[in-house]
């Protein structure tokens, strides 16, 4: 039932014309925090669009051989424990041969992690690898 309403919040907030203020909507942070597997991406998606970021902006900050790492952002930037994501790598930039510009680069999914918790007062989060090997420090999160 609460994947549901939440789900359809997303929904609501996604194809608004505005983006809202997380403290106007009061209990969003409660039902992000309360996220089950279903809605994760599309939570995780949610609070990107509510920071006005993007839902793949952060970093690798250190590997350890435990299985875990640190990234950021952490609460800060609306990363919060259960949050799923893919670990990617940059690879060789993409020129456009006719103009000349830069379009980009391309990325290997080297990995996924699972937010564990909230590190460095917000500014980061300890997350466990759940697949892939070899994540670096500066990889995409």
């Amino acid at each position: 039932m609460w994947c549901v309403f939440r789900c359809a919040l997303f929904s609501i907030i996604a194809k608004s014309e505005t983006t809202p203020k997380v403290d106007q909507l009061p209990g969003l942070e409660l039902m992000i925090v309360e996220a089950d597997t279903e809605c994760r991406t599309k939570q995780s998606i949610l609070a990107a669009h509510l920071s006005g970021g993007s839902a793949r902006s952060g970093k690798v900050l250190k590997v350890d051989a435990d299985g875990t790492l640190l990234m950021k952002p952490g609460a800060e930037g609306n990363v919060l424990p259960g949050m799923d994501f893919g670990v990617y790598r940059k690879g060789e930039e993409i020129q456009d041969p006719d103009t000349g510009l830069l379009l980009g680069s391309e990325e290997t999914k080297v990995g996924t992690i699972t937010v564990t918790e909230d590190a460095l007062k917000g500014r980061s989060a300890r997350a466990k690898i759940t697949a892939g090997t070899g994540i670096l420090v500066g990889d995409i999160i």
